[in-house]
């Protein structure tokens, strides 16, 4: 069964444009007749199908992450930088509307009473509002090593920080990919780390019970030579339980495992998505499935999968974006993304996509 949502709020480009770039879809357009209501302030016939670019400046712009804020504007965080991986990496910020084109100018991101977040790699992980308050997970490098997953929050929308807390219980090695969720009372999350004396990183879930002042964790997925588990995101699942997904090696598979609301684990199940890779970014919607956007490890193309039986099994649903024509060799195509619910029915979905050397764009649609 598809998905029946729309797919697109016309920003910059057109649909020819986007074609003659390799931006586009590989399914018809759902009729507006059979789009649900919405309750937050989007255009009333939003032109289904089509992801279409935001200017933020040249450079490389990807990582995206995304959160509707109390008052209905979106605020998005990003990786801006010179190249993929260069050192002169920042996080940058900007609120708009998913009806438009007036974003706001973007500005740094800084969090722990005056410093920066910079990572030369990833950039921020993920942004969720939880009762009111904006949550940040992301981690800083030091010396090329990630130094630990933490988490910041707002009291005004994303507009400053206060200081941040450390998820993981201080590994010399740990990153984070999820954003923060709420699901039974608690906090969740999740990381990926190196505990004291391996090598190979793991994956972990996180929970707190006072508001993220601290956090508790077990790992989920032990990895072992050759099969990393990297970069779990947690979802909210059926009957308040928990689904966590990752990657399942490099560069092969996604991976899920379970936690019921008696605390229950359920076993890891792997290769539930075959040829995938990314960051996992998955939303819960209204109907009950759990949608996920990733990068196929061949076309580096930008993916739709679903479940209906809380992430045991998936469907591949469609291409969502191509690799663009003429990218450059060596180019991972998309770079992440992160899919929100805005009203009942209506997903929203940042995507970064590497269109040359040094070079990504950030496109936003409906899935």
């Amino acid at each position: 069964m598809k998905i029946t949502v729309p797919r697109l709020v016309a920003l910059t480009a057109s649909v020819a444009v986007l074609a003659a770039t390799g931006i586009g879809w590989t399914t018809a357009p759902v009729p507006a007749s059979t789009q649900p209501a919405t309750t937050v302030s989007i255009m009333s016939v939003p032109v289904p199908g089509v992801f279409q670019g935001v200017d933020f400046g040249t450079g490389h712009n990807g990582f995206p992450t995304v959160t509707e804020l109390p008052d209905g504007r979106l605020r998005m965080m990003w990786r801006h930088g010179s190249g993929h991986a260069s050192a002169d990496g920042e996080i940058l910020t900007s609120v708009g509307d998913p009806s438009g084109a007036d974003w706001s100018e973007p500005e740094r991101v800084i969090v722990d009473n005056g410093a920066d977040i910079r990572d030369p790699h990833l950039g921020p992980s993920g942004l969720s509002t939880i009762d009111g308050e904006v949550f940040l997970t992301y981690f800083v490098t030091v010396n090329g090593v990630p130094s630990g997953a933490r988490v910041a929050r707002s009291a005004d929308g994303g507009e400053t920080f206060g200081p941040s807390v450390r998820i993981d219980p201080g590994f010399p090695w740990a990153a984070i990919s999820s954003p923060v969720i709420k699901v039974n009372g608690k906090l969740w999350t999740a990381f990926y780390a190196k505990p004291p004396g391996e090598s190979i990183e793991s994956a972990y879930a996180a929970w707190s019970v006072n508001g993220g002042q601290s956090w508790s964790t077990v790992r989920i997925a032990i990895g072992m030579s050759g099969n990393p588990f990297q970069e779990p995101w947690a979802v909210a699942g059926a009957n308040n339980s928990v689904v966590f997904v990752m990657r399942d090696g490099s560069w092969r598979s996604l991976a899920t495992r379970s936690i019921d609301a008696a605390g229950a684990w359920a076993p890891l199940t792997r290769n539930v998505i075959a040829n995938a890779t990314g960051n996992s970014a998955s939303v819960r919607a209204s109907n009950g499935r759990i949608y996920l956007v990733y990068r196929d490890t061949v076309s580096r193309a930008a993916k739709l999968a679903s479940s209906e039986d809380n992430g045991v099994t998936w469907t591949v649903e469609r291409v969502l974006m191509v690799k663009p024509a003429g990218a450059a060799v060596g180019s991972v195509g998309m770079t992440y993304a992160h899919p929100i619910e805005l009203g009942q029915g209506y997903l929203f979905c940042p995507v970064g996509m590497e269109r040359g050397d040094g070079d990504s764009r950030l496109y936003l649609g409906f899935l």
